[in-house]
Order: C-alpha cells, then structure tokens, then sequence
C-alpha cells in the first residue's frame, strides 16, 4: 500500500508559491483521505519523500533544526499542512 500510495502522490517544489502549493495540498486530500485519517508518521513521511528542489532543501534545513532541537518533529498532516501553509 505504502510504495503505491508514493507514486500516487505528486511531487512538489520546482515551482514554489502559494497557488501550487494549495493545488498540490488538495491533490493530497483527494488521493489519500484514508491514510490522512488513519496514519500518524506515515502520511508525512509519503508526502516529504515527494518534495524535490526548493521544497526538499526546506525540509533537509527544517529537519536539521528538529534534530538540535530548535524545531518540533511534524507528527501529522495538519501540523505539516499548517507549517507549509506558514
């Protein structure tokens, strides 16, 4: 199911700006509501596999802050969807 719902979930980053963000945030809610409801780590985890370019540096730079401990670890898609949405 996990490698599946990967594939299914679209990239994001190459173009980084409020309206491809929201067009990718809706992608996310339509394909995967299940795993969105139903999962703790795995629906971040699914997701930020996905971020390439500007995306992916912003989430290697905020993982290095989780990691001294200046940042908190994203638990779930709300807290992802509100910290992106910042």
């Amino acid at each position: 199911m996990h490698h599946r719902a990967m594939h299914d979930i679209p990239q994001f980053g190459s173009k980084v700006c409020p309206m491809s963000y929201l067009a990718w945030e809706k992608k996310i809610e339509k394909l995967h509501p299940f795993i969105i409801r139903s999962s703790k780590y795995c629906i971040v985890d699914l997701c930020t596999s996905r971020f390439i370019t500007h995306a992916l540096e912003w989430w290697h730079s905020r993982q290095n802050l989780v990691h001294i401990g200046r940042k908190y670890v994203i638990p779930n898609w709300e807290d992802l969807r509100a910290c992106m949405r910042r």
